[in-house]
């Protein structure tokens, strides 16, 4: 009984520790500066997810830069407040899996009560990697016809992806070999 029991055990913590790896991350990062551009160390930095009012804490280091790797995606708000300093809300960042969202915060001088609000969904830009992705939503994919439910196709709804068929690539019929391209 002891012999099942700790194998019962064994199994919870390791199904325990995958379990987080299903769900899909990313990580916000970025620099804190003043008005001359000079870095802000030791700023603390929040970003909440709007979704779930998750908030992860990070404090800026001696360059001004912050990261929090390893949260869920959806929708978040970035928000710094340093004395000297106006604070600063960031909303209608949306992080989606894998990606590496850079949100630069630029303060402004003056009392922490006043409150500087940036809203706006820009297009973040990782200028970290070459990577490019693209997440395609779930009701596309469920209502998208497929021919031959190869799942593969549906890379092709990404921009600027082309398959190595070359002209002959002008229906579903070659995607399976172009796939393996």
């Amino acid at each position: 009984m002891k012999v099942f029991m700790l194998r019962a055990v064994l199994l919870w913590l390791v199904a325990a520790a995958v379990m987080p790896a299903q769900q899909g991350q990313g990580v916000i990062y970025g620099t804190v500066t003043d008005p001359s551009g000079a870095p802000v160390a030791g700023a603390p930095v929040t970003v909440t997810n709007t979704d779930t009012n998750v908030s992860t804490n990070a404090v800026t280091g001696e360059q001004g830069d912050y990261v929090t790797p390893n949260i869920a995606v959806g929708s978040y708000r970035v928000s710094v407040s340093q004395p000297g300093f106006k604070a600063l809300v960031r909303s209608g960042i949306v992080l989606q899996v894998g990606q590496r969202a850079e949100v630069n915060l630029h303060l402004a001088v003056g009392e922490v009560s006043e409150k500087v609000e940036v809203t706006g969904n820009a297009p973040l830009v990782d200028t970290s990697g070459a990577t490019i992705g693209n997440v395609i939503e779930n009701k596309r994919i469920s209502e998208l016809p497929l021919n031959g439910r190869n799942v593969l196709a549906l890379m092709f709804l990404a921009p600027n992806v082309k398959s190595q068929a070359g002209p002959t690539n002008s229906g579903f019929v070659d995607r399976g070999t172009a796939m393996s391209s």
